[in-house]
């Protein structure tokens, strides 16, 4: 046990662990009194003194900084208080001479460990959490997300293992496919791609009690500016879930996510009924502006995968095309036209009913057709329907 100043102002520190060391530790943990932890980095030296930086931070922190998930430059670069200690201290004295305040945007990154350096020491890492959610995030720089549930049965803080699994999978389909549409990093169809499925994942952290409660944290964690890739996903999801039973508004970003998100969404409310009463997110970012909390009843839920399901999407374009009539029946007002190998075949309008009970079968014609496409999001099926609008002879060559 070493102690690096009686009298710092830090407090009576004692380094804990070494990492580097050349003639004397140049990167160590280390803790005062109170508990409180800090890393420590030699950072300068000059003739007669050299320069230290100490970063406080929370056990959370230090054990992803242990562990090697947060590197060593994040760790002094993006502190949870926003702000580092200078220390500078005169060669061979134990006493500081100066201990500074730094807010990181002051920092020269000359002065830091170099980005992607990191420990990876054996670590426990699942915490026991007695900090908000916001503060989880900002302790791991990873987006959080309680996932709260409540059952019927009540009586007893458990989850049936399959109920749980479901929601959980289906929970994490939908950030996946969001994802996968937000950052166009695959196709509509077919299995998403493994660098979509990395990015978006998430781990199971703890659980607790209450309504049972499943503690998540992205696999990934925040970029220089706090932010991550599936952090956009989450918010997505959050947004929708707020506009359950709003049909309107709820269509109209459902289609613009499209209809594998549609799908993956119907697959997480499906799984709220029955025995779930309720399901709630609750969603936070090492980004302090971004966090979102939402919740839906069972019979919420199924209302809106009701209504998911019947949506309709309608696609219509008019075209003038060279045919050949092979079938008209004014009756029933049909038709059927030949172009190569394709057959068209759809409903006589009224303007078009007059040239078709004139027209003779086995000719070429030009016609006028409207198109309407109809597009069911959730079975991925488009409908096309084809109505005749005109019908007259080609010019003569």
């Amino acid at each position: 046990m070493l102690t690096v100043s009686q009298t710092n102002p830090l407090g009576k520190l004692e380094i804990v662990e070494v990492y580097e060391y050349y003639d004397r530790p140049v990167l160590f943990a280390c803790r005062n009194i109170s508990g409180q932890i800090y890393l420590a980095v030699w950072s300068d030296e000059l003739e007669d003194r050299e320069t230290w930086l100490y970063v406080p931070m929370s056990n959370t922190r230090f054990s992803h900084v242990r562990s090697g998930f947060i590197d060593l430059h994040d760790a002094f670069a993006n502190p949870e208080d926003g702000f580092v200690y200078e220390v500078i201290m005169q060669n061979g004295e134990d006493t500081p001479l100066d201990v500074n305040l730094i807010p990181t945007n002051m920092l020269s990154s000359l002065t830091l460990p170099t980005s992607g350096e990191k420990l990876s020491l054996q670590t426990q890492t699942i915490p026991t959490f007695s900090e908000t959610l916001f503060q989880r995030a900002t302790q791991t720089r990873r987006e959080v997300v309680d996932l709260a549930l409540n059952f019927i049965d009540d009586s007893r803080t458990e989850a049936p293992a399959g109920k749980l699994g479901s929601i959980l999978l289906s929970f994490q389909n939908v950030i996946n496919t969001i994802g996968n549409k937000i950052f166009g990093s695959g196709g509509l169809v077919g299995r998403l791609p493994q660098r979509t499925v990395v990015d978006m994942q998430f781990n199971i952290t703890s659980v607790g009690a209450g309504s049972f409660k499943v503690s998540l944290a992205s696999s990934s964690n925040a970029n220089l500016f706090d932010d991550t890739t599936v952090g956009d996903a989450v918010q997505e999801l959050v947004s929708i879930m707020d506009l359950s039973e709003n049909e309107i508004a709820l269509k109209e970003k459902l289609m613009n996510l499209g209809p594998r998100v549609a799908s993956a969404y119907v697959g997480l409310l499906e799984n709220v009924n029955i025995d779930v009463t309720r399901l709630k997110i609750d969603w936070a970012s090492p980004n302090n502006h971004r966090s979102g909390s939402a919740s839906i009843s069972s019979e919420a839920a199924q209302r809106t995968a009701a209504i998911i399901k019947q949506f309709e999407e309608q696609a219509v374009r008019e075209y003038e095309i060279v045919s050949t009539l092979i079938g008209a029946n004014i009756r029933t007002m049909k038709f059927e036209l030949e172009v190569g190998d394709t057959r068209i075949l759809g409903d006589v309008e009224d303007e078009a009913k007059e040239a078709v009970d004139g027209a003779t079968i086995g000719r070429q014609y030009i016609a006028h057709i409207r198109e309407v496409t109809i597009y069911k999001s959730m079975v991925e099926e488009a409908t096309i329907k084809s109505y005749l609008l005109g019908l007259r002879p080609p010019l003569p060559e």
